[in-house]
């Protein structure tokens, strides 16, 4: 049976071997040699290999050769270097690394519980809910105002001083004659799936953003009632995970199920990313989020 072959006539095995090496180099932070190996073997890079794949196999293989006698014996070099010194063997690092967190964790001993540490006193202001469980909620830069969102797909903006005076309204003794008040001052239904995340505007602008699992980002307007509507929204091809306005307010970074983070303009909505393949992730984006200073 014949050996398999790719289009240059190579072996297949040489073009995983390449890629291996590829990736390797990449997880090492050596994005320009990583290039260069792509290049002058014409392999592009894999996107399915699993982060430091190559070193995973090679310590496999050392551990089964040492295991069980086989391969060639060590030379000078490798005696030399310390990987077959008994004292930095992996396995000798592994017990070492154990009885180091052993160690740590009867110098603090987590297992006991704090003592003379009082429990901080919680008080219930107000409570609101959703239909389905509450996924994301942060506080707007001025902290008067806190957006909640849920797997139900609403969203809900509330003032912070008027929960806090419900709270005294509900339990708490007062000369004042509060009037009644309603938290939850704007409620949005326009997403199709649950939402991700939220952020207000950076620059005190009445405007919210969501991202949701049906692909979209959408712009509300905070400042009317009457609004239940997003007024503006970036459509995606992947559900998207988290977003956040640039400091300037010009810009929304955001993280989805794709690989790549994208750069949205806020007035274009033009979407930027990066060319360079080595400055993207392997697996969707949990999370993303600027600097205070944007840097």
């Amino acid at each position: 049976m014949s050996e398999r072959v790719d289009v240059f006539g190579r072996p297949l095995i040489s073009k995983f071997l390449y890629q291996l090496i590829i990736r390797q180099l990449m997880d090492d932070g050596f994005p320009a040699a990583a290039r260069a190996v792509s290049d002058s073997t014409l392999t592009p890079p894999s996107e399915k290999l699993e982060k430091n794949r190559l070193a995973n196999l090679v310590t496999s293989a050392l551990r089964s050769e040492r295991a069980f006698g086989t391969g060639p014996s060590p030379t000078e070099t490798d005696l030399d270097s310390g990987l077959f010194d008994e004292e930095t063997s992996l396995q000798r690092d592994e017990e070492q690394l154990k009885e180091e967190e052993a160690q740590e964790k009867a110098e603090l001993d987590l297992d006991s519980p704090p003592k003379n540490v009082k429990a901080p006193k919680l008080e219930s202001k107000f409570n609101t809910l959703h239909k389905a469980p509450c996924r994301v909620a942060t506080f707007s830069g001025d902290g008067k105002l806190v957006a909640t969102g849920s797997g139900d797909a609403s969203i809900k903006v509330l003032d912070v001083q008027k929960m806090i005076i419900h709270g005294q309204q509900q339990g708490e003794q007062s000369s004042d004659a509060f009037t009644v008040t309603r938290p939850v001052i704007r409620t949005f239904y326009d997403h199709t799936a649950a939402v991700s995340d939220l952020d207000f505007h950076p620059r005190g602008v009445p405007l919210l953003i969501s991202c949701s699992k049906d692909c979209t980002i959408k712009f509300f307007d905070i400042s009317k009632a009457s609004n239940k509507r997003s007024f503006r929204l970036i459509q995606d091809t992947h559900p998207v995970r988290s977003i956040q306005f640039h400091p300037t307010g010009d810009f929304i970074l955001a993280g989805t199920d794709h690989h790549m983070i994208r750069l949205y303009d806020v007035q274009t909505f033009a979407c930027f990313t990066s060319a360079n393949p080595g400055d993207h992730h392997t697996a969707p984006i949990n999370q993303v989020r600027y600097q205070s200073n944007a840097n």
